[in-house]
């Protein structure tokens, strides 16, 4: 059975609205920082994937983070990107980019 590997390379920005100030919830949301050990994916079943920063070919800025599956789950929801954090019930923006290969 062959393999399918997917890398996925994301650019995420996360800007929330209090009062007409922004503040960015997600901690290194563009990857620029080195740091990305409060990123993980989370899978089910038997899905897996890698990730790593990868400065090749960003989509914006000079970095990205390039999540290569190496075990596909049975739903295409199996491998998730998270990262915890709190929240108020306020108005949230979420935009992001991502290219697949």
């Amino acid at each position: 059975m062959k393999k399918r590997y997917i890398i996925c390379f994301f650019a995420l920005v996360f800007v929330v609205s209090f009062a007409g100030a922004q503040v960015e919830k997600i901690v290194n949301g563009g990857f620029e920082g080195e740091d990305i050990s409060m990123w993980a994916w989370q899978g089910d079943g038997t899905a897996a994937a890698t990730m790593e920063r990868s400065t090749v070919s960003p989509i914006t800025g000079t970095a990205s983070l390039k999540v290569t599956i190496t075990t596909a789950g049975s739903s295409w929801w199996h491998i998730q990107l998270v990262q915890l954090f709190g929240i108020n019930v306020k108005k949230y923006t979420i935009s992001f980019k991502a290219r697949a290969s």
